[in-house]
């Protein structure tokens, strides 16, 4: 149903094509939640279909969303011709750009780290270059950020971070990379371990399931030992 009512000349993917929010002319890196669950299907069934899907909607993101002068990918894409969408107001959508650190309290229908898996997976399937390249300026992105100067960064974010610089490192051969999983690796235990417990975010000094802490765990236990921990 998604991938029928993408852009019939740019292949974007319509976030919500039943609605006359916001959300109905554009795609965001939320596409990259549908695409994985189409990548998991292929793998499952042994559906290709499910994967070619995958690969176009991605691709299409891609394609479009990059902003060579920030270095960054775009947040919103009109869906009719692939320009972005740049916010009038803050609120629960996507910024100017999209944000790995995003302190919002409130799901924005931005999934940057999940777009940086979809392509390390699709790469590793297609060895197609566009999604290499998709997963050297995710890296990027990842590396040259830091959450130190914000107030919140979740465990989540950090866990996010974490695995997919791991798992590109070890899969790309790519020393830099484990080096950025290994610094936010220390960097979270410095912010937010306390007690003998993780918080969710530094200094609420609680733990709390919704801020992600499974996600970090899951990071830092595959980055020690070299194993998926998923």
């Amino acid at each position: 149903y998604s991938f029928d009512h993408r852009g019939e000349t740019t292949g974007l993917l319509i976030n919500d094509p039943d609605t006359s929010r916001w959300d109905s002319k554009v795609c965001t890196t939320e596409v990259a939640v549908w695409a994985n669950s189409c990548l998991r299907a292929a793998q499952y069934t042994g559906n290709e279909e499910f994967a070619e899907m995958a690969r176009q909607a991605v691709a299409a993101y891609l394609q479009h969303g990059y902003d060579a002068e920030a270095g960054k990918y775009f947040g919103q894409l009109s869906v009719q011709d692939g320009k972005p969408v740049a916010p009038k107001e803050i609120g629960y959508w996507p910024r100017q750009h999209s944000d790995i650190w995003n302190p919002d309290q409130w799901p924005t229908h931005d999934y940057p780290m999940a777009l940086a898996e979809a392509c390390l997976t699709l790469h590793k399937k297609t060895c197609d270059p566009l999604f290499l390249e998709g997963v050297r300026r995710w890296a990027e992105i990842v590396c040259r950020s830091t959450p130190s100067e914000r107030p919140a960064p979740y465990a989540e974010q950090y866990g996010r971070c974490i695995q997919f610089l791991t798992r590109a490192g070890r899969e790309l051969n790519e020393e830099a990379y484990l080096a950025g999983a290994r610094r936010l690796a220390d960097e979270s235990v410095v912010r937010l371990y306390e007690n003998g417990w993780f918080q969710g975010y530094p200094e609420s000094h609680l733990y709390e399931s919704v801020d992600g802490v499974g996600y970090l765990f899951l990071a830092l236990m595959e980055l020690e030992t070299g194993e998926p921990a998923r």
